[in-house]
């Protein structure tokens, strides 16, 4: 990920980047992360296409493009 990824990430999920990278600084933003990214797996169900590609995954679940440019809610 690039820096401005990253921050686009970090703002996704409300947090600022840690000062040290240690457990407490990952208990943080993975809390953060799992009470904003919403995760469902109907497309299943529905039949729907699945992607893993990164950036159809960064689109989706952040709504953001990997150059760090959020995605247009209207599309």
């Amino acid at each position: 990920m690039d820096h401005q990824t990253v921050v686009a990430y970090l703002n996704r999920v409300g947090v600022t980047a840690p000062a040290v990278s240690d457990a407490a600084g990952l208990r943080t933003l993975h809390r953060a992360h799992q009470l904003t990214v919403p995760f469902e797996n109907l497309s299943i169900h529905l039949a729907e296409p699945v992607s893993l590609d990164e950036r159809d995954l960064y689109r989706e679940h952040f709504g953001i493009v990997l150059s760090g440019v959020p995605d247009d809610p209207a599309a």
